[in-house]
């Protein structure tokens, strides 16, 4: 039987577009930011950052040294925050919906500029927060882990004080997803911008019987 259901949050519970992340850190002067973003795994400073290797304060100094710039934290914090493309409401109420029953969770490789943003009231179109629709954050920075190694999800289990057979996980990477499966916890692979209630109800119908 399924007793929590864990989401990655970029992709799944908000869209997201990469390509304008990118285009607001060019417009910053980091020229070469094509060859370190990507929608799973970044690359370089910016992987550390999301490990983290490296704090905020920390991330922007080797950001300006690198690039010989002067950016403050508003400006690299408007252009992380170029990855969330759109929030679905509809999304929401799903998960208002599901903690009904089950324990939520949210893992996701992140950084503490996103966090800043969906921790604060007034993230959701409802003017709500992310952490009042689930039950525990499990953040790549705060873990000092990022998906899809398999220390991630066990701490995420040992944390959590779930059983991965009674665990199921959603996201949109197939490299995450098969890690996880190679710990036994349940798996739904999803796309980005997709509607994936259908999916997941049938997905839990089937575990559940």
């Amino acid at each position: 039987m399924i007793k929590n259901i864990i989401f990655d949050f970029g992709g799944v519970l908000v869209d997201l577009d990469r390509d304008e992340a990118a285009r607001r850190f060019l417009s910053l002067g980091v020229h070469d930011i094509e060859e370190l973003l990507d929608p799973y795994l970044q690359r370089g400073i910016f992987l550390e950052l999301e490990r983290g290797t490296y704090s905020a304060s920390r991330f922007e100094d080797l950001l300006n040294e690198q690039y010989h710039l002067s950016l403050t934290h508003q400006q690299v914090s408007w252009a992380v925050q170029g990855f969330i493309k759109e929030v679905p409401l509809y999304k929401y109420d799903y998960l208002r919906e599901l903690r009904k029953k089950y324990y939520l969770g949210i893992l996701s490789n992140t950084n503490p500029y996103i966090l800043e943003t969906v921790e604060a009231p007034g993230f959701l179109p409802n003017g709500g927060s992310l952490p009042q629709m689930v039950d525990h954050i499990y953040a790549s920075c705060r873990m000092g882990l990022l998906k899809p190694s398999p220390e991630i999800y066990q701490k995420m289990l040992s944390e959590g004080q779930m059983k991965p057979e009674e665990t199921l996980f959603v996201d949109d990477g197939i490299a995450n997803v098969e890690a996880a499966q190679t710990l036994g916890i349940h798996s739904l692979l999803v796309k980005n911008t997709e509607d994936w209630h259908d999916a997941l109800q049938d997905m839990l119908n089937q575990l559940e019987k």
